[in-house]
């Protein structure tokens, strides 16, 4: 599936697309198809270094 991973605190440069595998759904979960999603101001915080402060291990799946 694609994702869009944060490998690095910083630019816009640090951002990547790339393809990941699937997640396999627990029990008492449920796996749905995403068709369109958007940016939040928190991803780009996050990005910009918001998630360092907050404990955030990288790389992080947005």
């Amino acid at each position: 599936m694609k994702s869009v991973l944060i490998r690095a605190y910083g630019s816009n440069d640090q951002v990547e697309f790339a393809e990941v595998a699937r997640p396999v759904p627990e029990a008492g979960e449920i796996l749905i198809k995403v068709d369109a999603a958007g940016v939040n101001p928190i991803d780009w915080k996050i990005r910009g270094g918001a998630g360092q402060r907050m404990g955030m291990t990288l790389p992080i799946r947005l």
